[in-house]
């Protein structure tokens, strides 16, 4: 499971552009909260008229179908697709503009990474989306036994703020997107607004604690947990603004960072929640919301929508573009385009010139998706094989 988001992010960032991140980066992380609406009321039902072991086979079966099937229709790039047309491949290589190449010898610069105060806050939200997450999905259960519920009913109970926060995060990724496009927003105010969901969530949290009553800890809880889904289009995304070529590597030390959470969120609430009583549910809930709120601070003060330094090669590096040998073909790396022999060279500073450098397009735009056009990276290409 650790390889799973740094290997996402990598994928989409090949399959998506910038004008469309946020819908279609909100539609994939929004799978995460899609198994506990699914998988709570399943699991109560199989319980109730299977047994719990029957759980584990249906989870394992579906887990099995699922990888032949990925494996079977997935590929990393657009590029390597067999059903993509050329029309789709060069519009979305296209609007991704110079963040679609690969470099020959450039390193990951790892201490400007780790150094970095806009990453130091997402391993913040991170540590906090991941204490929150994994605490409701070992804990919800047993919180909501309190109330003296039916096992059956539980599981539907416990489905209800994952439905809540499923839907904030595919909402997210429409508003993101609206408000960037529409440039009524920028990067960074629109990725600080859907985070600051975190500062919701620790006000819910503490609201749990006032309440004994089943119903309306229901409604705080499905608040609480809910609330968390606009987060996805804020700090979530924002590892792609702050560097789409490294932003595989960016979730890897963010993940490492919060599953410390993921390790300690069920053993604090084991120790707290042993004797079963109102006040051990209310502590962790108060260290819930101090998470979440240092969380939502730490990131309205360091985090940043911009594109980090260290994101691009220096402008005096030569740049010699990676061939792929699996391309169908179009963009500039493709050997149907470029004999063996001739290999594109050339600095940072030319793909500002070229108009490659942070190309973003969006709206409409006369043509698009048409061999016709000539794009800035067709003429790198053809400045290159010159």
């Amino acid at each position: 499971m650790g390889l799973l988001y740094p290997a996402c992010y990598g994928i989409l960032r090949h399959w998506s552009t910038p004008p469309e991140r946020g819908r279609l980066g909100s539609l994939v992380l929004t799978g995460a909260y899609l198994g506990p609406c699914v998988g709570f009321p399943v699991a109560g039902l199989i319980t109730g008229y299977l047994g719990w072991e029957y759980i584990y086979y249906l989870n394992g079966g579906v887990g099995v179908a699922y990888v032949l099937l990925w494996t079977w229709l997935s590929e990393e790039k657009p590029a390597h697709h067999k059903k993509i047309s050329q029309d789709e491949l060069f519009f979305i290589e296209d609007l991704q503009g110079s963040e679609k190449f690969d470099y020959e010898g450039i390193r990951i610069p790892w201490s400007d990474i780790l150094t970095s105060l806009p990453v130091m806050s997402l391993c913040l939200c991170n540590f906090a989306r991941n204490w929150v997450f994994i605490l409701m999905l070992t804990n919800e259960p047993s919180y909501l036994d309190m109330f003296n519920f039916g096992i059956a009913e539980n599981g539907a109970f416990s489905a209800f703020p994952h439905v809540f926060k499923m839907t904030a995060s595919l909402a997210s990724g429409l508003l993101a997107d609206f408000l960037m496009g529409h440039e009524m927003l920028t990067t960074s105010h629109t990725r600080k607004l859907l985070t600051a969901g975190f500062g919701a969530q620790a006000i819910f949290f503490i609201m749990l604690t006032q309440t004994t009553q089943g119903m309306v800890a229901m409604i705080f809880l499905t608040l609480a947990v809910g609330v968390g889904g606009f987060v996805v289009s804020g700090w979530q995304l924002n590892h792609y603004d702050l560097s789409t070529r490294h932003a595989s590597v960016l979730v890897a030390v963010t993940s490492t960072f919060g599953n410390i959470a993921s390790v300690g969120a069920p053993i604090l609430a084991g120790v707290l929640t042993e004797d079963k009583s109102f006040r051990g549910w209310n502590a962790l809930f108060f260290i819930t919301s101090g998470i979440t709120g240092l969380a939502c601070l730490s990131f309205l003060l360091f985090g940043s929508g911009e594109r980090q330094p260290w994101s691009v090669p220096p402008d005096t590096a030569e740049l010699v573009i990676k061939q792929d040998s699996k391309r169908r073909g179009g963009g500039l790396s493709s050997p149907t385009k470029l004999s063996p022999p001739v290999v594109p060279t050339f600095t940072y500073a030319k793909l500002r010139e070229a108009g490659e450098e942070g190309h973003v397009v969006s709206g409409h735009v006369p043509n698009y998706g048409s061999s016709q056009q000539t794009t800035p990276s067709q003429k790198l290409e053809q400045d290159g094989a010159g």
